[in-house]
């Protein structure tokens, strides 16, 4: 299974849940099949909405569908797979490029 994680950093837990649901209606546009959850921790004060998609591949997953979502929402995008400890990472604000793990 990949998981595509959205996070950020806010202090507010409610801010991570109203963002949640904007990047979950956009993301399911494209993959209506996707399990979201969500977190909070409040000690860190990051948030991350959680989609869990079919497949092993971290390439499977739309980058160009990510890229976007993190720059109108200003997060963080990690698309992983715990089984062959494959990662990759995208951050709006550094270069326009995915980093591989």
């Amino acid at each position: 299974m990949v998981s595509v994680i959205f996070y950020g950093f806010s202090d507010a837990p409610s801010y991570g849940k109203e963002l949640s649901v904007k990047i979950a209606e956009r993301f399911n546009v494209d993959y209506p099949d996707a399990e979201v959850k969500n977190d909070f921790d409040e000690e860190e004060e990051e948030f991350k909405i959680i989609f869990d998609l079919e497949g092993d591949d971290i390439d499977g997953p739309d980058t160009f569908l990510c890229e976007e979502i993190c720059k109108e929402h200003e997060v963080y995008c990690e698309i992983l797979n715990l089984d062959k400890f494959d990662s990759k990472s995208y951050y709006y604000d550094e270069e326009d490029k995915w980093f591989y793990k």
